[in-house]
């Protein structure tokens, strides 16, 4: 027999628990987890006055209101999220089910707050019920996607074994590499409090410590010398996008080693800190 009523979905709320039914993020935003994923469920009661078991199933949609094809978006992890087949769940009432839909988002979920991406925007959480004849369907349920400030930085900077007198080469300098872990275009600010490093005997100066932003020798006119105030190198680590979802870039340290009066091991710490672009 053929449905005599449509299907709807009576509510629809973003939660962080499979089937809660309670809205996990009420007037706010959706935090991110840095490097990795964060999990919420858009959950929710659908209806047909048909009867509950003519419902065939429910498909939900995560998405940025303004991703190519809004609700109808394909799947991106920068800018939508789609459940074809949401586990449904049995309700007390003969004519509706619950479902939900797990949605995994990954860091580069692109951010909808002031200073975000695209802060004019939001996120819209759509619903498709369908009886296998008609459909009903549900996008009231909106949060914005929170910023989030991220890179992998590497903990050391290396330089091995050097003689008296060495100048780092493009061969032998240490290459840094930077790893986009949020959702925001970021740079690195560099500083040294030390006033240089400090070695079994004698002690190698702040300034023969050197970055660029190439692979070229310590001699290069394009080096910049470590100083005690924070400096922005302008590397510049852009967004993440479905292809390229841990975007890099490269720092290079460049050193000279005084011709004489220090020797052995040698150390201090380099602060290098993200910061937004």
């Amino acid at each position: 027999a053929r449905a005599t009523s449509s299907p709807t979905v009576v509510s629809v709320v973003i939660a962080t628990t499979a089937n809660g039914q309670s809205d996990s993020f009420p007037g706010g935003s959706i935090d991110l987890v840095a490097g990795s994923t964060r999990t919420v469920y858009v959950n929710g009661v659908v209806e047909d006055l048909d009867g509950k078991a003519t419902i065939t199933s429910v498909t939900g949609v995560l998405h940025r209101s303004g991703a190519p094809s809004g609700d109808t978006c394909s799947p991106d992890t920068a800018n939508c999220y789609v459940v074809g087949n949401c586990a449904l769940g049995d309700n007390a009432d003969p004519n509706q089910k619950t479902f939900s839909c797990q949605m995994n988002l990954l860091n580069i979920a692109q951010s909808t707050v002031t200073g975000g991406q695209f802060p004019n925007e939001n996120w819209v959480a759509y619903v498709s019920v369908t009886d296998g004849e008609t459909f009903g369907t549900n996008n009231a349920t909106t949060k914005e996607m929170q910023s989030m400030l991220s890179l992998t930085i590497p903990s050391s900077i290396a330089f091995g074994a050097r003689g008296l007198g060495d100048q780092s080469t493009a061969g032998n300098n240490v290459e840094m590499v930077l790893t986009q872990r949020g959702n925001v275009e970021a740079d690195v600010e560099v500083s040294m409090t030390n006033s240089g490093l400090a070695c079994v005997s004698g002690n190698i100066p702040r300034s023969n410590i050197k970055w660029v932003l190439a692979d070229v020798e310590y001699t290069h006119g394009t080096n910049t010398a470590l100083t005690a105030n924070a400096i922005d190198t302008n590397i510049y680590i852009g967004y993440g996008t479905n292809g390229t979802p841990t975007p890099t870039k490269t720092l290079y340290w460049n050193l000279m080693i005084p011709p004489d009066g220090v020797g052995g091991y040698c150390s201090s710490a380099v602060n290098v800190s993200a910061i937004v672009h």
